[in-house]
């Protein structure tokens, strides 16, 4: 297999506009994933779905603005002719209640790949390959009135490439059970 590590294209200055943040996550379980195909080499996902007739599906969190954050660090290793990205999701979840705490739990139990919708409208998958890992939750009852209440979760994970956009007509198949 021969591969081609030519630069392709030029990146001129953009204007101003970018639109920082996410505002919901979609998760469902990465060994579900049964197709995920990409549009040539563009990074783009033109097929996904999970693993039919088995009632799987992703889940859809929603979170308040401000409180949800999805980030990416290439690293490359010129010696070991490698590179891998580490995947990092951090979400909060209002409010401690059971029906949370018991979904927490059962997402720790397993690898996910998580869909982000970012606040600019679109949206990107996480973890396509290797899955991410719930590897931190901190559940906070707060101290006074104003203070928060709920989790705070973080997910991770390590992939070859980074997140792959997904565009929005292929989102609402995976939240109707297979």
């Amino acid at each position: 297999m021969s591969f081609n590590c030519s630069l392709t294209s030029n990146v001129p200055l953009e204007c101003r506009i970018a639109v920082p943040g996410i505002t919901s996550v979609f998760i469902f379980q990465i060994q579900n994933l049964s197709t995920l195909t990409l549009s040539g080499s563009t990074g783009v996902v033109s097929a996904i779905a999970l693993t039919p007739g088995g009632g799987y599906q992703a889940f859809r969190y929603d979170f308040e603005k401000y409180t949800g954050k999805a980030q990416q660090d290439m690293k490359a290793s010129s010696a070991n002719g490698v590179v891998s990205v580490d995947q990092t999701i951090d979400i909060q979840l209002l409010r401690y209640e059971q029906v949370k705490r018991a979904q927490i739990y059962l997402l720790a139990q397993q690898d996910v790949g998580i869909i982000t919708l970012n606040n600019d409208g679109t949206y990107w998958l996480f973890g396509a390959t290797k899955g991410m890992t719930l590897t931190d939750t901190k559940s906070d009852f707060g101290t006074k009135g104003t203070d928060f209440s709920g989790w705070k979760l973080t997910f991770k994970g390590e992939e070859p490439v980074e997140s792959f956009q997904v565009p929005s007509g292929l989102i609402a198949a995976l939240l109707i059970p297979s």
